[in-house]
């Protein structure tokens, strides 16, 4: 028989996308409420206030690992001020579960006031709404809450579409065991209306969690979308003393359980193994297990000391951590899978239509690569009980399994992108060998001709048909595809032979049938051109002064 709990706190857990640049706090401010059939002159209340995150939220988280979890340094979490929450939720709710032997019955639900109605921002992309229920345990009672009980709580809670719980604030003729009789409150109250803000407050008034997510969310508009249409869980089952989780006996039975919360499974699911429970878990140490999986996680705990020594011990404080401190570390893997899922969609919708725009896969990958340089994180805490419940999440929500995959796809994007570049550069090459093997194939025709001593006209015809014709065997050869058993380009190869043959023909025919015409050789004239008369040319005679003789300088005097 299964441990009866003490305590069950879950978190719903709902998460969407913050587009870059879009400013969440102002959106998030437009929300307002008012109760309806109250004063309508009050001025209606803002839905959404930014808060502190908690201190024990980032106690003894590594620097790397807050600053993604932070993001830009604004406001990372928003909550419902606790007026609009106890208007909504009361001190205790009226919980109507779907399915047969429920008969419309309500069991009692509680809002939890330490977390209550929350939005985290990580990092500065992926918003998670938190929704937190604890549930009344009763213990000694005769609706002592079973594990089994919380376990089909907590699945028709995560549900959005189908076999959806209804809440209601108590009313004395619905919920006589929640709400009792009371002159001052009326029998019955009008009828509920369609719009879910003039249902909130009002006591019997229905509405379901997807009313009020969808309410809650209701200002951000189709940009931030929702990641899935189902919550996840986030729960602590917490145990007495005398739950030892070293005992081997009692792991193997609340392991199939622990694993049944983590999966969200319906209460008649097939129970698991508990030698192989299938998702990724750990004892943590003996009052502490820990298991998580796509959908969620869940933290089964015991205390060490009995409710009278309990007081000023860790045991005082032990859901709180795990709901905070754990619960972050969760939230940053959680965040991950969500951000790789986001880049793996961006990658599949750039190369959907047709021939992918380089410029937006390049951008991708830039921002996947600032991702795992910022956000790819291997630890989170200083504790390592904390990063071995973050690595169990890290596994769990496949987060190295899609980066390996992102990897995969820009490699292979990358090289498919060098691989049409070259065939590119090919089919260029092919272009310009075209017009090469013509010309050399005239210019190779315009020899032969000459050497032979062929007709002109000849020849010039010849260069046009062969030039023509060996540039279309080029073409051929580098656009025709490969066929079952023969390489790309086989009839090119088998044309060319049959050019060779036509043009050892066309030789043969201009050699003997079209030789050009034998021209007489045009004469030579001699010409000799005598050699001009030779002149004798006479200079007068110079005369020397005296003064030349003895070493001065004369006077140069010509004679007559």
């Amino acid at each position: 028989m299964f441990p009866q709990p003490i305590e069950v706190v879950t978190r719903l857990l709902l998460p969407f996308h913050v587009p870059s640049g879009f400013d969440l706090s102002a959106k998030l401010a437009l929300l307002t409420w008012r109760r309806s059939g109250g004063d309508e002159s009050k001025k209606p209340l803002r839905v959404w206030d930014s808060a502190q995150l908690h201190p024990l939220d980032c106690e003894e988280m590594l620097p790397e690992a807050e600053s993604f979890f932070i993001g830009s340094g604004s406001c990372s979490r928003f909550e419902v001020p606790n007026g609009i929450r106890d208007s909504w939720f009361g001190n205790v709710t009226a919980l109507v579960l779907p399915g047969p032997g429920e008969h419309g019955a309500s069991s009692p639900i509680r809002l939890d006031p330490s977390y209550g109605l929350e939005i985290f921002v990580v990092a500065d992309s992926i918003g998670v709404l938190s929704i937190a229920f604890r549930l009344p345990c009763n213990q000694g009672q005769a609706d002592t809450l079973t594990l089994e009980r919380a376990l089909a709580v907590n699945y028709h809670l995560s549900h959005l579409r189908y076999r959806v719980p209804v809440f209601r604030k108590p009313q004395p003729e619905r919920d006589p065991h929640l709400a009792p009789a009371d002159p001052g409150i009326p029998a019955s109250e009008t009828a509920a209306t369609a719009n879910v803000c003039d249902r909130l407050g009002h006591r019997g008034q229905p509405f379901t969690l997807r009313e009020l997510s969808d309410l809650l969310l209701s200002t951000l508009g189709a940009e931030c979308g929702r990641e899935q249409h189902q919550f996840l869980t986030y729960t602590t089952v917490l145990f007495n003393e005398s739950v030892d989780f070293s005992a081997a006996a009692t792991r193997s039975l609340v392991l199939p359980m622990l694993s049944a919360f983590a999966q969200i499974e319906e209460p008649r699911h097939a129970a698991g193994v508990a030698e192989e429970i299938g998702i990724p878990h750990c004892t943590l140490n003996a009052k502490h297990l820990a298991a998580c999986s796509y959908l969620g996680a869940a933290h089964f705990l015991a205390n060490q000391d009995p409710p009278s020594k309990s007081a000023d011990t860790y045991d005082s404080g032990r859901v709180d951590r795990v709901q905070r401190k754990f619960f972050t570390a969760f939230l940053i893997a959680l965040a991950q899978r969500v951000l790789a899922h986001r880049f793996l969609r961006d990658a599949s919708t750039g190369m959907a239509d047709g021939k992918p725009r380089v410029q937006q896969l390049t951008d991708i990958w830039n921002r996947f690569s600032r991702f795992e340089a910022n956000g790819y994180l291997i630890d989170v805490s200083r504790r390592e009980p904390v990063n071995r419940v973050f690595r169990l999440a890290h596994e769990a929500q496949r987060v190295p399994q899609t980066i390996d995959a992102l990897h995969r796809i820009f490699r292979d994007r990358q090289a498919a992108e060098q691989s049409e570049r070259q065939l590119d550069l090919q089919d260029r090459l092919g272009r310009i060998e075209f017009f090469i093997v013509a010309f050399y194939t005239a210019e190779f025709c315009n020899l032969v001709g000459d050497r032979l001593k062929l007709d002109d006209l000849y020849v010039f015809a010849g260069e046009l048909a062969f030039a023509f014709i060996a540039g279309l065997i080029t073409h051929l050869h580098h656009v025709e595809p490969t066929h079952v058993g023969k390489p790309g380009g086989w009839r090119a190869r088998q044309l060319l032979w049959v050019v060779v043959l036509a043009f050892l023909v066309w030789m043969a025919v201009g050699r003997f049938l079209v030789a050009r015409e034998q021209t007489a050789p045009i004469p030579i004239l001699k010409v000799t051109i005598p050699a001009p008369p030779t002149r004798s040319l006479t200079l007068p005679p110079v005369l020397v002064s005296p003064g030349m003789a003895n070493g001065k300088p004369g006077e140069i005097r010509k004679g007559k």
